[in-house]
């Protein structure tokens, strides 16, 4: 028995299926993330397959059955589109990573309110552009690492507990985070962080304002939360929107 689910979603991905049809993923309101199929989506005059389209803000409607993988989506009204990000390449490409840690770091039909309502901010300051996207997908993926279990502390030592913003050495160790100098001599540090760096950290994680960003720096703050969720993770391989 088909259960008629009326949810918000936003549309993550898409793949073509058979001769007319397309699979999607969503990550919805209600359910969290659920895959499902648009049959005929694939021809041109259909409205279904033309709104779910990655990006898009949607209700959609689906016949959800909990004993099959793919859901049936029987309709679809757009809710927003996020034109700006659409035509320009760096906004694409960063808003796609955040949807590809979103694919492969959450569990179906695992709802989180605070995870869906925090994609459809990150798209809306994609699109808005008041801040370069390196900014803005650092601000969203220490949100979802603390969302996904895996807070990274920047205020106190990951080991000891000791106040790091009174600390001038700091170090970064894949397992735990940012420590302190003393506890940097007796574990693994993976990576020596500079004061620049850690003021990098702090600001990101808090939505703190600061003037002038080094579009270098923020590659390392990727670099090393890329580095930290693998450690966690074993199936992460890395983002691989952000090698294109």
């Amino acid at each position: 028995m088909s259960e008629i689910l009326k949810t918000e979603a936003v549309v993550l991905s898409k793949l073509n299926y058979s001769d007319s049809s397309k699979i999607v993923s969503l990550y919805t309101l209600s359910n969290g993330r659920i895959s499902a199929i648009v049959k005929g989506g694939r021809r041109k005059n259909s409205k279904i397959g033309n709104i779910v389209d990655p990006l898009n803000v949607i209700d959609v409607i689906l016949y959800k059955k909990e004993s099959r993988d793919i859901q049936l989506i029987s309709d679809a009204v757009l809710i927003s589109h996020s034109p700006n990000i659409r035509e320009d390449l760096d906004k694409l490409k960063f808003s796609y990573a955040v949807f590809e840690l979103v694919r492969n770091l959450t569990l179906e039909n695992e709802t989180n309110e605070r995870l869906f309502k925090g994609i459809k901010r990150i798209l809306n300051l994609f699109n808005l552009g008041e801040e370069i996207s390196e900014v803005v997908f650092c601000r969203f993926y220490f949100f979802f690492l603390q969302e996904i279990g895996y807070d990274i502390q920047v205020k106190h030592c990951a080991v000891c507990n000791k106040d790091l913003l009174n600390n001038g050495d700091f170090f970064f160790n894949y397992n735990k985070g940012i420590i302190c100098a003393g506890c940097g001599e007796n574990q693994l540090t993976n990576y020596q962080v500079s004061t620049e760096l850690f003021n990098y950290f702090v600001c990101l994680k808090h939505s703190q304002f600061m003037q002038n960003w080094d579009k270098k720096l923020l590659g390392k703050v990727i670099s090393l939360l890329e580095s930290f969720t693998k450690f966690h993770i074993n199936d992460f391989k890395g983002i691989n929107s952000l090698k294109l």
